[in-house]
């Protein structure tokens, strides 16, 4: 798994090794060692699959007394992710960036807990590092924020 930096603290773009031949390919999404070396610790506890039409835009979705860390993969499709880091104590407070993931780059994204992430939608999948609890969700308009996720 190779881990590339992007420009908010602690938020990982994740590669992993692919291994393909005729039949189609083999991935590792997940390992708990690797994840430990590149320095994301989390237990995941929940996956989820969502899925909406074209051009849907969900978020942006955080969580006030258990901050979910999430994991996301494009299984098939692509999505363009925002992560926003509104950790006030970092350094990167205030900051976005966007990544496009799909089922053909395979690639994934580490967002830590208590930063906030949107996505316009295809089919993805999102493993949690905590349970939701619906009272303790918020979600805000990506839009209302001046995000332009194109």
């Amino acid at each position: 798994m190779e881990k590339i930096a992007t420009s908010l603290l602690g938020v990982l773009l994740l590669e992993p090794r692919v291994f393909g031949d005729e039949r189609g390919f083999f991935l590792e999404s997940y390992n708990q060692r690797t994840f430990a070396e590149l320095g994301i610790h989390e237990t995941f506890v929940q996956d989820n699959h969502s899925f909406s039409g074209r051009n849907v835009v969900r978020g942006l979705h955080y969580q006030i007394r258990e901050p979910q860390g999430k994991l996301v993969r494009v299984i098939t499709g692509e999505i363009l992710d925002v992560a926003v880091d509104v950790r006030r104590s970092s350094p990167t407070f205030g900051k976005w960036e966007s990544f496009r993931l799909s089922g053909e780059n395979k690639r994934m994204l580490w967002i830590p807990a208590a930063s906030r992430t949107a996505f316009e939608l295809q089919p993805t999948t999102r493993m949690c590092s905590t349970r939701p609890q619906a009272s303790m969700r918020r979600s805000t308009n990506a839009l209302s924020l001046g995000t332009t996720l194109r």
